[in-house]
């Protein structure tokens, strides 16, 4: 059973994730996650698809 562990959020700006996982090895921590969505669109405008429908 995990005692300790840790989590990292990867984004553009965080540190590669092999740089953590050595540094929680090294520590004797005994896990790394990672949350499940780890990239979000940079925009979450997109064109209603009625508008789209009616022009044609």
């Amino acid at each position: 059973m995990t005692e300790f562990g840790a989590l990292i959020f990867p984004t553009d700006y965080a540190m590669h994730p092999v740089e953590p996982a050595k540094a929680i090895d090294e520590r004797g921590l005994d896990s790394l996650f990672f949350p499940e969505h780890t990239h979000i669109p940079a925009s979450r405008r997109s064109p209603y698809i009625a508008e789209k429908m009616r022009s044609n």
